[in-house]
């Protein structure tokens, strides 16, 4: 079925195709970046609310204590998924604050080969990237709220 969408209509609902699985190899990794560069990445499992937890308080705080040492302030922006959003992970909060006072789609023939590839390209980010993306998330997060949460151009 052919179907013209308006201009600037790309992202709209409507005109997004979903689908559930993609039948490609997988890997579950979680990293963070902020406007000074690249910070840890992990290869995780599929994820629960006690294991996001986890990396939160025992991976994500002593990796940034160390490559960020002295900054106070975070600010983590996340998507909302339900493992991220659990009551057991919001309780983390509080204590990571008294501790204190952000697709590869190559082709890989197995999960390691799929690992290797996302930690070469984990690599290639620069800290100029990592600038960029992170001055960009004001008009970013602003593009999914006026778009209800949908998709953007992003």
């Amino acid at each position: 079925m052919l179907r013209r969408r308006g201009l600037r209509e790309r992202f709209a609902p409507r005109n997004v195709a979903t689908r559930q699985q993609s039948g490609r190899c997988t890997v579950h990794v979680w990293g963070w970046i902020d406007g000074e560069g690249r910070g840890s990445l992990h290869r995780i499992g599929r994820g629960t609310a006690a294991a996001y937890r986890s990396l939160l308080a025992n991976d994500f705080l002593p990796s940034y204590d160390e490559l960020r040492p002295g900054k106070d302030h975070i600010v983590l922006q996340q998507d909302n998924a339900p493992t991220h959003t659990a009551r057991t992970v919001q309780n983390v909060w509080g204590i990571m604050t008294q501790q204190l006072t952000p697709r590869l789609n190559g082709v890989a023939l197995t999960e390691e080969q799929l690992w290797e590839e996302v930690q070469a390209a984990w690599q290639a980010v620069t800290p100029t990237l990592c600038r960029r993306l992170a001055d960009s998330m004001v008009e970013r997060l602003e593009e999914v709220v006026a778009n209800d949460g949908n998709w953007t151009r992003y």
